[in-house]
């Protein structure tokens, strides 16, 4: 039940926004061993910090903020949001504070979750990436249309479990 919450509430999330980047994160200081990704639009969004023993742990907070995983080791509640500056550069604003402009190249030492790394792309890089990699319907007669938000949704939740 708590997987279908958390994809419903991804799912809902990829068509309220037009526009929005995804915070992805990390084990590694170069970005390379995938854990996670949320998609972050210009409207504030819950998040709660924490203290786990892994990044895949903590990711609880990043994607349930108020779930009893993320309770446990919680630190604080926080809110995020992100400005698609232009394709592969976005502002991220947390709590009101000033925006930090982040490049998709960039990998950066979480302060959110101790145990990670986060990096941004933007929605374009990511239905390029889709689209670079799985090709479109019209190209074999075995080809899934994927939307970037749901597939981000399904990875989310597969790194809970």
């Amino acid at each position: 039940m708590k997987a279908f919450i958390v994809l419903f509430a991804l799912f809902a999330a990829a068509f309220a926004a037009n526009d929005y980047a995804y915070l992805t994160y990390w084990t590694d200081d170069r970005c390379t061993n995938f854990v996670s990704v949320r998609a972050i639009t210009d409207q504030n969004a819950p998040v709660s910090t924490a203290t786990g023993n892994s990044c895949a742990q903590e990711m609880h907070c990043l994607l349930n903020p108020s779930g009893p995983d993320c309770l446990a080791i919680a630190n604080e509640n926080r809110v995020i949001r992100a400005n698609i500056v232009s394709t592969g550069v976005v502002d991220e604003i947390v709590d009101d504070l000033p925006a930090d402009r982040i490049s998709s190249s960039d990998c950066i030492k979480s302060f959110f979750y101790t145990n990670c790394y986060f990096s941004y792309n933007t929605q374009n890089q990511v239905e390029d990436l889709y689209e670079n990699n799985f090709g479109s319907c019209d190209s074999s007669p075995a080809s899934v249309l994927v939307v970037p938000a749901i597939a981000a949704a399904l990875m989310s939740i597969v790194a809970l479990f």
